[in-house]
């Protein structure tokens, strides 16, 4: 991976009211799931390479990311992304299982576990009502307990996210003819928490659509569809193939990890359990 490519790019991302940005609006969503490659039974999956955009040799990691339809002609997908560090360079290792909408790649639940040294952490959000969401957390090891908590979506009609289902949910809108800035409600990413109290709530951020070029990775060579999603001063960059069904090829994070896809496939018997 080139990583000095890298490290001019979100400075530049969050210029996101920069003269000639895109119309400030909320597209409409491509009928992701409709698409009949979904029903024959086998799961896409995509394996990356990542390490840290500013120094290379300090944090190498690996990343693996499934998604299939839970059935034939069901109205869900089932998501796994999981991190794990370099075994020369242990560090955390995380894993993402998302339920989400076959339509809206809206997640109806989500399941994050972390793994840190003899400490797993567990965070599990699930529907508490129409605009509620449950948040549970366990915790198994030397230094935290568990609990849950409730929190409410803002009042408002922007689409609604979580920062853990961003390689997939972004999907639905690579399709789109023109680019845009979209304002959103984001969860920040579950990884990080330890107790209820400290579970984040959504905060206030924008998508932004962008050509995204000619990306060229050890997968192949793609005309890509680009994404910045800012919040807080910061911004994470994703770059997805502009073709149907929008394979992840990039991912920047504001934490400088970067990560780009080393193969894809599409096999029988790979779709992630729904547990």
């Amino acid at each position: 991976m080139n990583h000095v490519k890298w490290i001019p790019i979100l400075s530049t991302l969050l210029l996101l009211g920069s003269c000639g940005a895109p119309a400030r609006r909320t597209p409409a969503r491509e009928s992701f799931g409709s698409n009949p490659l979904w029903n024959d039974g086998r799961a896409e999956v995509s394996i990356f390479a990542g390490s840290d955009a500013i120094d290379p040799a300090s944090r190498n990691a690996r990343a693996r990311l499934v998604v299939a339809r839970a059935a034939a002609g069901a109205a869900a997908f089932l998501v796994r992304f999981s991190i794990v560090p370099s075994p020369s360079a242990p560090g955390d290792s995380t894993t993402t299982l998302a339920t989400l909408d076959a339509q809206s790649l809206e997640p109806s639940r989500l399941v994050v576990t972390r793994i840190r040294g003899a400490d797993t952490t567990v965070v599990t959000t699930s529907p508490a009502g129409p605009d509620s969401v449950r948040v549970a957390i366990e915790s198994r090891g030397t230094s935290h307990g568990g609990g849950a908590a409730v929190w409410r979506w803002p009042d408002s009609k922007r689409p609604r996210a979580y920062a853990d289902a961003l390689p997939v949910w972004l999907r639905q809108w690579a399709g789109e003819k023109t680019n845009f800035e979209m304002p959103i409600w984001l969860v920040p990413g579950l990884g990080s928490v330890t107790r209820p109290d400290a579970t984040p709530a959504p905060v206030d951020a924008e998508v932004r659509r962008m050509d995204g070029g000619i990306v060229v990775t050890p997968a192949g060579r793609f005309d890509a569809i680009e994404f910045a999603v800012a919040r807080d001063g910061e911004a994470d960059a994703f770059w997805f193939s502009a073709a149907y069904p929008h394979e992840l090829l990039k991912v920047l994070t504001a934490g400088h990890l970067a990560f780009e896809l080393r193969s894809r496939e599409r096999l029988a018997g790979a779709a992630p359990s729904s547990r």
